[in-house]
C-alpha cells in the first residue's frame, strides 16, 4: 500500500494549529520537502502514522500530556495517566473546556 498525505483540510476545519500537535504524540507525521522549492506544496499535508492508527482502534492509549519547550517535545508529563480514542469526546465544548462562553 502506498503512503498517502492529505491536506488538513480533510480532517478538521480548524485553523488554530490543534491538528499538527498530534506529532507530539507521533499519532502524524507531516510530508516533508525534498527541496525548499517544494515546501509550499507540503505545507498542510499530513498522514497518520502506525502509531496513530494504533490509537484510532483503540489498542493504544497515550500519555494525557506532552511536555513542550520551544516548540519541542521534551517528553510525557505523568506516563501514569493516559487517555484512549473513546475518551475524546465526538464534539469539542469550548465552554466546558475554558469557562468561556461561545458567541
Amino acid at each position: 500500500m502506498g503512503v498517502t498525505y492529505l491536506h488538513v483540510k480533510r480532517f478538521t476545519s480548524r485553523k488554530d494549529g490543534a491538528f499538527a500537535k498530534l506529532i507530539l504524540w507521533n499519532l502524524v507525521e507531516p510530508l516533508k520537502p525534498e527541496t525548499t522549492y517544494d515546501r509550499e506544496a507540503c505545507d498542510g499535508k499530513w498522514k497518520i502514522t502506525e502509531r496513530g492508527r494504533q490509537f484510532l482502534a483503540g489498542t493504544l492509549r497515550v500519555p494525557w500530556q506532552v511536555a513542550v519547550l520551544l516548540g519541542v517535545r521534551i517528553g510525557y508529563v505523568d506516563e501514569s495517566k493516559t487517555i484512549s480514542v473513546a475518551d475524546v469526546p465526538d464534539t469539542f465544548d469550548k465552554k466546558a473546556h475554558t469557562g468561556q462562553e461561545v458567541a
